[in-house]
């Protein structure tokens, strides 16, 4: 019996099931980071027990890499650049009050019904008179320039075109319109401009 006590006291209780060597590292894990928990658990026994190596070898985040802008000559870049490129210098016009027939056919051919109704109902018509900032005035598409599809929300993503213009009687002031477009295969038109 006092042989049993001193072996107790003496620290000799190490004979213990499985089941609780696996409760005593549990037991040591607790109130360390989760991915070291993880971790350690992938691990061997053998390099389990250097906690802090572990913490700093967890994966870190991933840098955002966005993909390359597409190629102006594949096929589907072509088509969304001559919708946008016809569309801007349609709106350009129309923009100024120039509305003949043939912009906003064009208007219509290039938007979606409810965006080229929303555009054609709502007429810019500035006379040359009242025309005091340099976006009145008659203005030269400069570039018009595919940047690739983006995700705005909910829905398909959209393609994003960016046309830049200059105006003609002041060369020092430049504007940007951002056309964004839908539609699959060689379908596109425009649904929105900022």
């Amino acid at each position: 019996m006092i042989l049993l006590a001193t072996l107790a006291i003496a620290g000799c209780g190490t004979i213990s099931s499985p089941g609780e060597t696996t409760n005593r590292s549990a037991a040591a894990s607790l109130g360390q980071p989760i991915a070291t928990l993880s971790t350690l658990a992938a691990r061997p026994a053998s390099t389990a027990t250097n906690a802090s190596t572990s913490t700093t070898t967890a994966a870190q985040p991933e840098s955002i890499r966005l993909p390359p802008p597409p190629a102006t000559t594949a096929p589907q870049s072509r088509a969304i650049l001559h919708v946008a490129t016809r569309f801007a210098h349609a709106y350009l016009l129309y923009q100024i009050g120039r509305a003949p027939r043939a912009v906003k056919q064009t208007i219509r051919s290039t938007c979606t019904t409810s965006f080229a109704r929303l555009l054609l109902s709502q007429p810019v018509n500035i006379p040359s008179s009242a025309r005091t900032i340099a976006p009145d005035e008659p203005s030269a598409l400069a570039s018009v320039t595919y940047t690739g599809p983006a995700s705005l929300g909910p829905g398909p993503p959209v393609q994003i075109v960016i046309a830049r213009y200059h105006v003609i009687a002041h060369p020092d002031f430049t504007g940007r319109l951002t056309i964004e477009l839908t539609g699959a295969a060689t379908e596109w038109l425009v649904t929105s401009l900022r």
